[in-house]
This record gives structure tokens, sequence and C-alpha cells, in this order.
């Protein structure tokens, strides 16, 4: 299902150096901001909490009113929360289904969170004109910027000056520093039914692994010769559907690789499992390779 909605993305600023210093106290701080703080902000602004990512949240709303406000209760909330939280909206069409969401307009979201400031809110040029004059009155206009595979520049603004250093800008193919390539999956024709699934699947993934501030992550079917490259097969396999991924390093060495077997009839009910078991294989093995992003 389809309906025009305006997404928030949300991220806990420093995540990982957070957690190695302390992680249960990490931990305990992202439940008590998520129980005492976001969840009654989403409830009172008429949110939707599409999903946790561990150290962020994506939610829906049917307006960006709702959105902005919501964002800013949180905002203002930041000076006695120990949390430094960053905040992206984008509003248009977006794709509902098995309680997530897809499409251009999340993707959007997900790279205007990643380029906005500590502790401040960056929207794109839909949600600002949505907004009365009050609220637009927060607002910098940022200009037209080239994000991370989005085929088109897009009008940001934002309540302080974006992060034009952040890897979800866009960069060009002469940056020697190496990309996390996300290969489309390769679908056997006979169980070519199961594209619409696997498509989510790659969409879901992506969102993963390009919400890290060290990877610099792209669909697309030709890697450099310096990326990292991730692979994906579906394949029918004794009456089941075999899903196996490879990461490859820059020499084309095989980092990781896994199996995993489902029902054909069950395969939309492991997507979000899968996508959190690959997705975190490959980050620890990629954390060795951090310094070549």
């Amino acid at each position: 299902m389809r309906r025009l909605s305006a997404i928030l993305f949300m991220d806990v600023v420093g995540y990982s150096k957070r957690m190695s210093l302390d992680e249960s106290g990490t931990l305990a701080k992202i439940k008590s901001f998520t129980d005492n703080i976001l969840n009654p902000a989403i409830s009172k602004h008429n949110g939707k909490l599409i999903k946790s990512l561990g150290d962020g949240w994506l939610v829906a709303f049917a307006s960006c009113h709702d959105a902005v406000s919501c964002s800013n209760t949180l905002k203002q909330s930041i000076s006695s929360n120990p949390l430094d939280i960053r905040f992206g909206i984008n509003s248009g069409d977006v794709h509902f289904e098995n309680n997530d969401v897809f499409g251009d307009t999340v993707n959007i979201a997900a790279r205007l969170e990643a380029i906005s400031s500590s502790n401040e809110i960056t929207v794109s040029e839909s949600v600002y004109q949505s907004l009365e004059k009050e609220m637009k009155n927060d607002f910098k206009d940022q200009g037209p910027v080239m994000l991370k595979n989005i085929q088109h520049p897009v009008h940001v603004w934002a309540t302080s000056n974006i992060n034009q250093t952040s890897s979800a800008m866009s960069s060009t193919d002469d940056d020697p520093k190496s990309k996390l390539v996300l290969v489309p999956i390769k679908v056997d024709p006979s169980i070519s039914a199961l594209q619409p699934a696997c498509d989510r699947l790659i969409d879901s993934m992506f969102e993963v692994l390009s919400s890290k501030d060290w990877t610099k992550t792209l669909i697309d079917q030709n890697p450099r010769k310096n990326d990292y490259a991730i692979n994906l097969r579906a394949d029918p396999v004794a009456g089941k559907v075999q899903f196996s991924f490879n990461l490859l390093g820059p020499s084309g060495n095989v980092i990781t690789s896994n199996k995993f077997n489902a029902n054909p009839t069950g395969v939309d009910n492991i997507i979000d499992t899968l996508r959190d078991t690959v997705c975190s294989q490959i980050l620890v093995s990629l954390m060795k390779f951090k310094k070549d992003f």
C-alpha cells in the first residue's frame, strides 16, 4: 500500500564510541530515552514507530507538521538528556508493507538525518514548504545538496548548518576511499515471484549499512576495484529458498559469507531477521578495514 507520509529518521551521535566506552550504560540511556521521552512524543504527535535500529529510530507521520513538531519536542528535551540525537525528515509517496516502509522518500530521509548536525533537524524542501511560517523561521536554507545514492539534488533546510563532511554526501568515482557496494540481489528465474521481497531485503539492508557514519554505502551493479562488495543470491534448493551472500574485499578475496534457507511461503516473514543477521556479520567483519572508508 502506498500513501503520502512524512518520514522521520533519528540516530544517536557517536553510538559506536559510547558503546566501546560504556556498553551497559549506553544501552540503559537509550532505553530510558525511548521509554520516557521518545515514545510519549511520538504518541502525542500522532506518529507511528516503524522500527528501532538499535542506535536509531524510523517514525512515520500523516503530516509534516506532526513530524517537525515531534522533532522539536525531542530536540527541546536534549538539554536534560544524556544522548545527542540527529533528525532528518522527508515527505512523499511511501510504500507500506509488513509493518515496514520503502522507497526513495525513506532513503532521502535517512540521508538527511546523516548530514544533520548533532541535536539539529534537517528537512527537505517538500517538508519545509508544508510548514506554517512560525515553524519555517526555525530553518536555514542550505541549498540543493547531492546525497549519496540519490540521483537528483535535494533542496535542504536545517535548524543549523549541515555537516558537509558527512559520508552521506555524494562522492565522485575518483574518490580514493573504498565504498561498501551492495550489489542488487540475483534471483533465480524459477522463483522470480520472490523478486519484490528480495528488493525489499536490499532496500532494508541499505538503510542499516548506510546509517553507519564510517561506511560509504551505495547500491550499484558495478563496484570499483578498490570497493568492498556485498553479493547476494536467492536460489531454489531442495524445496527451500536459499539466500547466500559474500563480502568481497578490493582484491576479490572473500572476507565473510553465509547461507540461509527459508520456506518459499515464509520469505516475507524472515526479511527483517535476515537483514539484521547479514548486516551484523558484515559490519563485524568490516571493523578491521574501517580505515579504508
